[in-house]
């Protein structure tokens, strides 16, 4: 599987059908304000600073166990860490939930670093847990330039354009 992201999902602080279940912290103008927490009815927990209700750096916990961690802005992640529960991690900046600069590991065991868009390297490193190692750009998740390192250290320089 290519895609670094969690398809065109975003990651919204708080959904419609979400209940405050707990809460704790300082209140502004009747909103959270601060250090503080929330505890969904859904099992959603949200925890770190907190500007007029909502958390702007910190770390949103999912009901299916999916931590997002870092500086939130208009309610998505745009900068820091997501780690699955199955093990999926990507860290770096994100523009509407998706990974745009930085680096992901997968289930496969393959790391991308680099340039991503739709959540795919276009530019960058990969590196398969075989000690393979691919640099420059790619498309659809294949390089079409740049070089190939065996693990035995030889490279081999690839131009498909």
């Amino acid at each position: 599987m290519g895609g670094t992201g969690f398809g065109t999902r975003s990651f919204n602080v708080i959904e419609a059908r979400e209940v405050f279940k707990t809460w704790t912290g300082s209140f502004k103008d009747y909103r959270l304000h601060e250090e503080g927490s929330i505890e969904f009815n859904t099992g959603r927990m949200l925890e770190g600073v907190f500007e007029k209700g909502f958390l702007v750096r910190g770390k949103d916990t999912l009901k299916d166990g999916t931590v997002l961690q870092g500086v939130f802005e208009n309610c998505q992640l745009v900068s820091g860490s997501i780690t699955s529960k199955s093990g999926i991690f990507l860290q770096g900046v994100f523009e509407s939930g998706m990974l745009v600069k930085g680096m992901s590991k997968s289930l496969d065991g393959i790391t991308r670093e680099g340039i991503f868009k739709k959540g795919k390297l276009v530019e960058g490193k990969k590196t398969l847990d075989n000690g393979f190692v691919f640099e420059g750009k790619f498309e659809d998740e294949y390089l079409v330039e740049g070089t190939v390192t065996s693990p035995n250290g030889r490279v081999n320089v690839v131009s498909l354009l």
